[in-house]
């Protein structure tokens, strides 16, 4: 065998061994991959697992919850429907006694209507009786309130003419015109009150105005024609001041 051969022959082999001692390194790799993946796997189901004996205790606590549940609502929907049953017969006791309270009321309603129709027949008498007395009061009262008003009136004229030949001519003033504030229709105190202005006030103006009032409230009186000159009179001497 020549040289050259066995060298072949010899790398050949090297070739061999260092191809195969690769082979067989990758293979323990994956085999080592294949194992950590597994124990991973393992480790997931077992916390999966341990998570499934959890649920699986809280559903089996849910379940005695619910059948003590079960049984409350049982119980309490027992005790309502007791309770219901003693509420409508409650109602229906109450309803029976509404029932003779209500018949008890038409009566007394009845009985108080008779009452009624009597007693108007009797206050529609009594009620005439007192609709007249309470006119013929009326008109007494308005008799002598305007009696009362026509002497007060007259009273205070009284005092004004008294003031005024007393020559206390404010005051004569002051009674005149509260002679006017009870009765505006006396036509003396507006007569008056014009001569007052006229001679001693010398306020034409408020004398004209009380000469017409008094020529406008006495149509048949004496001092007619002297009202009607004083106007006259002190008109001009309005129209030369």
């Amino acid at each position: 065998m020549s040289s050259r051969l066995v060298i072949i022959i010899l790398g050949l082999f090297t070739f061999l061994g260092v191809a195969g001692s690769a082979y067989f390194f990758m293979e323990k790799k994956s085999l080592n991959d294949q194992l950590v993946q597994s124990r991973n796997t393992i480790q997931v189901l077992q916390k999966n697992i341990a998570v499934l004996e959890e649920d699986k205790s809280s559903l089996a606590k849910e379940k005695d919850k619910l059948q003590m549940d079960s049984v409350f609502y049982v119980e309490m929907n027992t005790k309502v429907q007791q309770e219901k049953e003693k509420i409508q017969k409650g109602l229906e006791d109450a309803q029976k006694i509404i029932e003779t309270k209500e018949a008890e009321l038409e009566r007394l309603n009845l009985s108080l209507k008779r009452i009624q129709e009597q007693a108007s027949k009797e206050i529609s008498k009594e009620k005439e009786t007192l609709e007249k007395q309470r006119k013929e009061l009326a008109a007494k009262i308005s008799s002598l309130t305007a009696t009362l008003k026509k002497e007060r009136a007259l009273f205070n004229y009284n005092l004004g003419v008294a003031y005024t030949q007393a020559k206390f001519y404010e005051d004569a003033l002051e009674a005149y015109g509260k002679a006017l504030k009870v009765d505006p229709g006396m036509a003396e105190a507006h007569y008056n009150l014009a001569l007052l202005y006229e001679s001693v006030e010398q306020d034409y103006e408020l004398a004209i105005q009380h000469y017409s009032k008094y020529l406008e409230l006495a149509k048949d009186s004496s001092d007619r024609e002297e009202a009607k000159e004083a106007i006259a009179r002190l008109n001009k001497k309005i129209l030369m001041e």
